[in-house]
């Protein structure tokens, strides 16, 4: 492969690749936050941010909405407190938030998984997604008018161990992901339009494409990949089950992500 550029000619600047995980805010004050803004950084995304499980306060839908049997059309069933403050401090600094709606990693669920079961009525989810949305977006519940864009649905659904005993991001199946995945990303299109970017999954990644490229058709050579391949096996097979569905079911899909 042959690439060349032409320097005489100016099409506009480079779009930004240098977006990080989760801010610098070890205070509520944001006295590390500054930091973004000297960098330039464009976007922090706010998956596991707050400590184990979140931190109790911030982001994961857990936290915002503390009873799934509440009124989710009710502002006094969330609780925005702590996540006003750090999305406060970003935008302070020019930086965006990527907002994943779904929870923070459960590092022990062989000891006991919290909240790593699918949401029990997928539809109520995708609402409360919504009124999250409202909330930074519309100014709902006393919120605010960000223009947040992106907005991803959960965070390394495949995220098995090795062995398969445990999955520490959903206890749910491959298929229970992808139907959750349709309901949310077609109700938050047809409440937000092209106004909002919703994706997913995060996946775990396409290890096995990297040790065995000619069994996906790709034109590299194979690496040494320490990875089981039961295990690198199933990431590619989730991943390519979801685009498939998404494509089959005519699902948005506005970025897709992976690890």
């Amino acid at each position: 492969m042959k690439i060349s550029f032409d320097f005489e000619n100016i099409t506009g600047p480079i779009r930004a690749m240098h977006a990080v995980g989760q801010p610098p805010h070890p205070d509520l004050e944001g006295s590390c936050m500054h930091y973004l803004s000297e960098a330039h950084i464009p976007y922090s995304r706010l998956h596991d941010f707050g400590g184990m499980y979140g931190g109790g306060v911030y982001v994961d839908i857990p936290n915002i909405f503390r009873d799934f049997d509440a009124d989710e059309n009710d502002p006094s069933s969330y609780d925005f407190a702590f996540t006003d403050v750090l999305i406060k401090h970003l935008v302070e600094q020019n930086c965006m938030p990527i907002y994943r709606l779904g929870i923070t990693i459960e590092n022990y669920p062989w000891i006991k998984a919290y909240r790593l079961d699918p949401p029990k009525d997928f539809g109520k989810w995708a609402r409360v997604c919504e009124h999250i949305i409202r909330h930074y977006n519309e100014g709902w519940a006393n919120g605010f008018r960000y223009g947040i864009v992106y907005w991803e649905i959960w965070n390394e659904p495949d995220c098995f161990l090795p062995d398969f005993t445990y999955n520490c991001m959903w206890t749910g199946t491959s298929e229970q992901y992808y139907e959750m995945y349709e309901i949310a990303a077609k109700h938050l299109k047809k409440c937000f339009g092209d106004s909002i970017k919703v994706g997913g999954p995060a996946c775990c990644g396409f290890w096995d494409v990297a040790a065995n490229p000619k069994k996906y058709g790709m034109p590299f050579e194979a690496e040494d990949v320490k990875t089981p391949q039961k295990h690198r096996e199933f990431f590619a097979d989730f991943a390519l089950g979801f685009l498939d569905y998404v494509q089959k079911t005519d699902s948005p899909l506005d970025f897709f992500s992976h690890h």
